[in-house]
């Protein structure tokens, strides 16, 4: 039995390996990044002290600058995924 493997053949499979990575990274930071928004947003509710309270509203403000994007990049490896398996 002859077997080929052309360079071709390796970039696709690196390049699937990668993308199924970086979904996965993604997926994680996005779940961290959402835990930190929520506890900084309980910081808000029943912080005693006005600085905790401004500081925990800056940080949920801030932390929607990362997630947004990594919601999109989750959106879009979802749509992927379901688009490789009806193929």
């Amino acid at each position: 039995m002859i077997s080929s493997v052309t360079p071709v053949t390796i970039t696709a499979v690196r390049n699937e390996a990668l993308s199924s990575r970086m979904g996965l990274t993604a997926s994680l930071v996005l779940i961290i990044l959402l835990i930190a928004k929520e506890l900084a947003g309980a910081g808000i509710d029943s912080a005693d002290n006005p600085k905790g309270a401004a500081l925990s509203r800056a940080i949920d403000s801030v932390l929607n600058v990362p997630i947004v994007p990594l919601l999109i990049v989750l959106l879009l490896s979802v749509i992927a995924r379901v688009f490789e398996v009806l193929q």
